[in-house]
């Protein structure tokens, strides 16, 4: 309004020769680019790493124009904004990376055709802009003659174009661009120049303009810095230590004198040396690196979250190492230059304290008269390392060599090196004794030194046997553990996950609390990265390892291993697994002795044992006792179902420890498999010794599972054959499994299985009981496991079916059909029950008044970041709605809070189905919430049937696909309809 009135005044005053200057105060923001990594403070928490990518700015302002008549002229200004805050730590750094921009533009004058065009213009950190008469530019448009035609990319001008006419008028046109910063703000400017000239005859210039896009060019090439630091740490590094020849001896991981002549200060000098200034960027993704005596080379990687993915990625460099002793070394005596490398051991007193190192008991002393070094026995495997002389005083050349039980050992360049450890975890090696012979030889004289190591790193075994069991002399039980009938041909019968021992079926676990007693914790976040316990000791997994078996009457608990100091045996509780409240006499922890002949232990209930070792460790197991399970062999996890036992090779640390066995020790996914419980928790003590002594790398395989851990809501039908209903199952648990990740496949990734564990998929006469819903609906217990080895997914969910005569597909609700949408508000001044209030009130926006047959916590129910387990009568509402949750999520002063809002279906409910969710952030900068709750994003029938994933010709089938015959039909008729009135319109417009 303001030019308006300007302008009229000046028309009337002033007929002629005037010059409008405007200012568009209003700052158009751009829309967000596809880097939605917002700063600094996401990259240190979300492990992303210091990448500068090329990103771009889309406009959606439209198309700007203006536009004078005879002898006026005018600029007008449009202003654009950029949070240079998001891309780089300060104005310099920005750009530093960022010196050109790319414009996008489409432009048109009032006497020329439009044009589209991008434009290269070199930008730096500048403060001002011209000044805001503009005169500069009317200047510069007028030097251009008033007959100069058209040009692009001219002085400050994208493009501009003037014209003289017949009458002696003429017109200058043109579209000028500049910019400035400002604070951490990037503005860019562009100015709309129009002169209408010549005489006082009628004549008119405009202009307009449309910026589509402006690209911000990187210079950042990170696959530059990538091939240098490959091309750096891939060449030989020279090193000279004045302890050992062995990469792992930690002289040469730590320098003791603390001058910073050891392994990894060389490797960071060559790190920081490539990356330069961008070094202390990058600090916090290099992992220490890890020291091969085998391959005489060093392996250092590199984590990080690519900010454009999202995905983990791995750098892995391998670094030749070129070890040489220094002069004064080679006179130590023998003894100086055997090096025993120890491995590490769980904390006695605290789990999560660093890992000590293994510490030897000494089984024999030395005696150095009769050149005998001693008998040690170490827990965990260890590395032996001999640097031999050259060459003798008297001239011989090579005159010592080593032994290990009387075989050469391998040696290169005067390194003896030999790696000990206890062969009997393989099952098919007795070996974990050795005697080194060091042998000495030159013209004059001939010795030997000797000294003998155990390793004991099998953990030893507490065998729980079923009391009843006798194969030999029972058929029922021996048919069931043979693998073939006498006539040569495959047993039925045959259940191969019974141990012929024992009669039991024993599984691995993970036991999720913290463990009462000292055991190794994974050493690795769920990022595959070395934990720091000093800096992050909240990166732990507390939860161990255990076995867990059933027993249908009593056990005989037998263990004779000299390694075992004590068992103890106590009651737990079902639901946690932990001790009963109040324990009888019988039920308390106490510790056993083993079982002779005849005896055994058979009260009821579960029972769990804690195996001592001599180095302090421990091992622990559950059995559960109970006549219930006498001659039907169930799985431990089968019976419990508490969520606080899984099973181990289903978690990411089964992950880790996978990996490790696959890379280190070279075993196949066949082997694996059958390691028993003692096996895998000795694998579990040399993995964790082994990463935290640097002597393997952190898992160089990216850290990209996906966890479907949780519960889900009852997969409601009303079906008559057990195939229809396995093809509803197996198509809701792909649906399932497809929000979390694609590309998993049923079989090769996960199964779903009944309580029992069959699989559905291969069997479905497990399906059978759901068919008897006459009088009253069938349920039945189902979880969509992780495959143990699969390479996309780790957990496992839980749910149910549920068959039900009352159960209409067409009239049911599903809630999956109603989509809300997530938000990031600011909840300062929320109470926890104004919150709840807020979450109840924008679901409802959802469900009433179309669905006010509902019965909140009867047909359907509210929970926070996860669904609840039904009870005994099938309902599983109501949800997780307790103030604890809402009052953590409400305290945002230090970080952000995050919860997920679940909308689920009562599994007792015959009129819903389905869940749906959205998440909730209470960020301190966002916007404070709109007092009306937005509700869902858009109206969707939810009545709509569920699609089934078979097309059987049954009647259940015409149920389903009744609604689909309207969506065809509807549109054909439409186009005939349009077609026909589109005929005649046209004939009517040629005629």
């Amino acid at each position: 309004m303001k030019a308006i009135i300007l302008f009229l005044l000046a028309s009337t005053l002033f007929p002629n020769s005037m010059t409008y200057y405007y200012l568009q105060n209003q700052t158009n923001k751009l829309q967000q680019d596809n880097y939605s990594i917002n700063n600094l403070k996401l990259m240190q928490t979300q492990s992303v790493a210091p990448i500068y990518p090329t990103f771009t700015k889309n406009f959606n302002n439209g198309f700007y124009s203006y536009q004078v008549h005879q002898q006026q002229s005018a600029v007008k200004r449009y202003e654009y904004a950029v949070d240079i805050s998001q891309y780089a730590n300060n104005n310099n750094q920005f750009f530093n990376y960022y010196n050109s921009i790319n414009i996008n533009f489409s432009l048109s004058f009032f006497h020329h055709n439009n044009y589209n065009d991008t434009l290269t213009k070199r930008i730096q950190n500048k403060s001002s802009a011209y000044p805001d008469n503009y005169s500069y530019f009317i200047s510069q448009v007028n030097s251009r003659g008033a007959n100069g035609g058209w040009s692009t990319n001219w002085n400050d001008f994208l493009a501009v174009y003037s014209l003289s006419f017949d009458d002696d008028t003429n017109t200058h046109e043109g579209i000028a661009w500049d910019y400035r910063v400002s604070g951490n703000m990037f503005y860019f400017y562009v100015y709309i120049v129009v002169i209408a000239g010549g005489n006082d005859k009628v004549t008119s210039a405009g202009a307009g303009v449309n910026i589509k896009s402006l690209t911000f060019n990187s210079s950042h090439d990170v696959n530059k810095l990538k091939n240098n630091l490959n091309s750096a740490l891939s060449k030989t590094l020279d090193f000279t230590s004045n302890y050992s020849g062995s990469l792992t001896d930690h002289s040469n991981i730590k320098d003791p004198t603390g001058q910073g002549n050891d392994l990894p200060t060389k490797l960071n000098e060559i790190i920081r040396k490539q990356l330069g200034n961008e070094y202390d960027s990058w600090a916090n993704f290099i992992q220490p690196p890890s020291f091969s005596d085998e391959t005489r080379k060093a392996t250092t990687l590199i984590k990080f979250r690519n900010p454009e993915t999202g995905q983990q990625e791995v750098w892995t460099f391998v670094t030749p190492i070129n070890l040489r002793l220094s002069s004064g070394y080679w006179a130590n005596i023998i003894l100086k230059r055997l090096h025993i490398i120890p491995g590490k051991i769980v904390d006695k007193n605290d789990s999560t304290k660093v890992m000590v190192t293994d510490e030897p008991e000494t089984l024999a002393p030395p005696n150095i008269a009769e050149s005998y070094g001693g008998k040690y026995r170490y827990h965990t495997s260890i590395g032996m390392e001999f640097d031999a002389l050259k060459q003798a005083d008297d001239g011989t050349i090579n005159p010592e060599y080593v032994e290990i039980n009387g075989q050469p050992v391998s040696v290169l360049d005067n390194k003896f090196s030999a790696t000990l450890e206890d062969k009997r975890i393989t099952g098919t090696n007795k070996q974990h004794s050795y005697r080194i012979d060091i042998y000495y030889k030159d013209r004059t004289y001939q010795e030997q030194y000797t000294i003998e190591i155990v390793i004991e790193t099998l953990v030893p075994n507490l065998q729980l046997k079923w009391y009843a069991w006798d194969p030999n002399n029972n058929p029922d039980q021996a048919e069931l553990v043979k693998k073939t009938l006498p006539d040569g041909k495959p047993n039925p019968k045959y259940d191969s996950e019974i141990n012929p021992s024992t009669g039991t079926k024993t599984q691995i676990l993970w036991v999720k609390h913290k463990s009462e007693v000292p055991t190794p914790l994974d050493p690795l976040n769920k990022n595959g990265e070395v934990i720091n316990p000093e800096k992050n000791p909240q990166d732990y997994d507390l939860g161990f390892i255990a076995e867990g078996s059933i027993s249908g009457m009593g056990v005989n608990q037998v263990f004779n291993d000299q390694n075992i100091t004590s068992v103890y045996r106590r009651a737990v509780n079902a639901s946690n697994l932990l001790g009963v409240a109040s324990p009888t006499d019988r039920q308390k922890n106490q510790q056993i002795q083993s079982d002779q002949t005849g005896n055994y232990w058979a009260d009821t209930g579960i029972w769990h044992y804690t195996v001592t070792m001599a180095d302090g460790t421990t091992a622990q197991k559950y059995a559960i006792i109970g006549v219930e399970y006498q001659n039907k062999y169930p799985r431990f996890l089968d019976t419990i179902d508490n969520n606080q036992a899984v099973e181990f090779w289903s978690t990411i640390h089964g992950v880790h420890l996978k990996n490790y066995l696959v890379d280190v020790k070279k075993l196949n996914t066949e082997q694996m498999l059958a390691l028993n419980y003692e096996q895998v928790a000795s694998y579990w003590k040399e993995y964790a010794s082994d990463i935290i002594a640097q002597k393997v790398p952190p898992d160089p395989n990216p850290a990209n599972y996906y966890d479907i851990s949780g519960n889900f809501p009852a997969i409601k039908m009303n079906e008559i054959d057990t195939n229809k209903i396995r093809t509803l199952v197996l198509s809701y648990a792909q649906n399932y499994i497809n929000q979390k990740v694609s590309g998993a496949v049923l079989g090769n990734d996960y199964t779903v299985v009944t309580k029992e564990g069959v699989d559905i998929n291969s069997n479905p006469d497990a399906l059978q009981s759901l068919l008897d819903n006459a009088t009253s609906p069938k349920y039945l217990d189902i979880k969509i496991k992780a495959k143990p080895l699969s390479s996309l997914l780790i957990g496992e969910a839980k749910g149910s079916i549920k068959n039900s005569k009352n159960y209409d597909p067409e009239k049911v609700v599903d809630l999956s059909k109603i989509k809300f949408k997530s938000g990031k508000y600011n909840f300062e001044g929320y109470t926890i029950e104004k919150l709840k209030q807020w979450i109840i009130d924008n679901i409802n926006k959802g469900l009433y008044p179309k669905y006010s047959q509902l019965v909140f916590n009867q047909d359907y129910g509210i929970s926070i970041n996860k669904i609840p387990p039904e009870d005994d009568s099938h309902n599983n509402v109501p949800g997780y709605f307790d103030d604890i949750i809402f009052k953590d999520f409400l305290d945002n002063t230090t970080q952000t809070k995050k919860i997920t809002v679940f909308l689920y279906a009562n599994n007792a409910s015959d009129l819903t189905t389905g869940m749906t969710s959205f998440s909730l952030e209470n960020d301190v900068n966002a916007i404070v919430p709109p007092d009306i709750p937005p509700g869902p994003i858009e109206p969707i029938d939810p009545n709509k049937p569920i699609i089934p994933g078979d097309n059987s010709n049954d009647g259940s089938d015409k149920r389903y696909l009744r609604w689909l015959l309207p969506i065809i039909i509807i549109p054909i008729i439409g186009i005939i309809i349009g077609g026909i009135w589109f005929y005649f319109r046209f004939k009517k417009r040629i005629r």
